[in-house]
């Protein structure tokens, strides 16, 4: 893999009796089918899957032709010129003439893609003088899936969520109705008109944002969420240099985007081994959320739990003579509605299982996923597993919802790891579910996959395994 030849002692991780190597190789051919096969989205009249691989073509081929020593012949060079001048010309037309990708063949385009890739590859192999290895490729080619998966969010609406959250404050400061009350028969064009489903609690904090002016509290929850992310991943082991790569995996990506209260909520997620009481006050704002509170349950950690139930009465009491019992009541309304919008509105459902199977049957898993957690659910192994039955237990559930899964899947092997973020870049497809089953087997190995090698491109370095320091064993 990456940096010098392995160190004597060191074994180079393995996928069953596969080299590494093959296995990057393998992933990388998984992910290719995987965006083959996945409906396409077009990017400016350009497909994104065809983006991807000329993506991938064009850069490997650059570091190849960079990693060159000596002078290049003379029909590599007039080629590479060619290319360099096509680029320039369309980026050209494209800032001058505001001349959009979508004016153009998508041939046109992805040549134009091509020849960005290829002259940033001769860049790196110029600098790097040797040419891409698979562990590269494949965090290249799982890199580019996320920029194309980021690509379509930005065309969405932006804060949304955020914007939900504050419409919601602002109704309770002017004494209107902040919960649903009719049938939404049809989705809103503005997601921000989208019931407000947080219990009565929330609202006088919400309503303090929605009196303060929107662009503040939009930068200040930008910047108070990304400072979260960063500290949960952090708290997770990953390293400082696999850190801006993962918050560019669209489920950070768009809950950043959006303003869901999915990403600050992480970091009490995060922070549940060295601080357990932090687990259940996430559930105040998803539901889901409490079934990580299960965990202090199944390591007798009572005091914990005692202390957050404790202070999640004590909001709800200190709260009450501002929202009233009759909002409670509403709340409890609303919920129950919701569910009635989902069936008119199937999309509401997101990726969760409804949207897939019976209603019934996701019951049946929801608890099977629960009980297994609960019986296999010691140490912070079983917290990942906690996670993970959140996940599945989730009525209502968008990409945001699958960050809590990422302790599993750093429980993976690099190749392993890489391959489950690359698989979920697109929202409408069900490769969030194989990104989730993934995640669920990091969490069975019963002891790390021996050293990783120096050099290896797996977040938490050659021996860290996730919540822990490095060469800490996850138990």
């Amino acid at each position: 893999m990456a940096g010098s030849p392995t160190p004597a002692g060191i074994r180079i991780p393995r996928l069953g009796s596969v080299p590494a190597a093959a296995a990057c190789t393998a992933a990388i051919a998984v992910l290719a089918a995987w965006f083959v096969f996945t409906p396409i989205t077009w990017m400016y009249g350009v497909p994104t899957h065809g983006i991807w691989l000329f993506v991938l073509g064009g850069s490997a081929l650059g570091v190849a032709l960079g990693a060159r020593s000596g002078r290049w012949p003379v029909p590599v060079v007039l080629g590479m010129a060619a290319i360099a001048v096509a680029v320039a010309g369309r980026l050209l037309l494209v800032a001058v003439l505001r001349l959009r990708l979508l004016h153009t063949v998508p041939a046109e385009g992805l040549l134009f893609v091509a020849g960005i890739a290829i002259l940033a590859g001769i860049a790196v192999g110029r600098v790097r003088r040797v040419g891409t290895r698979p562990g590269e490729f494949l965090v290249l080619a799982v890199v580019a899936a996320f920029l194309i998966g980021d690509w379509v969010v930005l065309g969405t609406q932006g804060m949304r969520d955020l914007r939900l959250y504050l419409i919601a404050g602002r109704h309770f400061l002017d004494g209107g109705q902040v919960y649903a009350t009719t049938l939404m028969t049809s989705m809103p064009r503005d997601r921000a008109d989208l019931p407000f489903l947080y219990p009565p609690m929330t609202l006088p904090f919400f309503a303090v944002l929605g009196a303060l002016p929107e662009g503040l509290v939009i930068l200040g929850w930008l910047a108070a969420s990304l400072g979260a992310a960063v500290v949960a991943l952090r708290m997770f082991a990953v390293r400082w240099w696999a850190i801006p790569i993962l918050l560019l995996w669209p489920p950070f990506f768009e809950g950043l985007w959006i303003g869901n209260v999915a990403v600050p909520a992480l970091l009490l997620f995060a922070v549940g081994p060295r601080l357990p009481a932090a687990l259940p006050l996430s559930a105040v704002f998803k539901l889901q959320s409490a079934v990580p509170t299960l965990w202090l349950v199944r390591e007798r950690r009572w005091s914990s739990l005692a202390i957050s139930l404790g202070l999640l009465i004590g909001v709800a009491v200190v709260t009450l003579p501002l929202v009233g019992l009759d909002s409670w009541r509403a709340w409890l309304d609303a919920l129950r509605l919701f569910q009635a919008f989902e069936r008119e509105i199937p999309g509401l459902y997101g990726a969760a299982l409804p949207h897939y199977i019976p209603y019934a049957l996701f019951l049946a898993l929801a608890v099977g996923a629960v009980v297994v957690a609960m019986v296999f659910g010691r140490g912070r192994r079983g917290l990942a597993r906690f996670g993970i039955a959140s996940v599945v237990a989730s009525p209502s559930l968008y990409r945001h919802g699958f960050l809590v899964v990422l302790p599993g899947l750093l429980g993976n092997g690099e190749t392993l790891f890489w391959l489950a973020l690359g698989l979920g870049f697109s929202a409408t497809s069900p490769g969030w579910w194989l990104t989730a089953a993934i995640a669920a087997v990091g969490t069975i190995r019963r002891k790390p996959p021996g050293p990783r090698p120096q050099g290896t491109f797996h977040p938490l370095g050659p021996s860290g395994q996730p919540w822990g320091p490095r060469g800490e064993t996850w138990s």
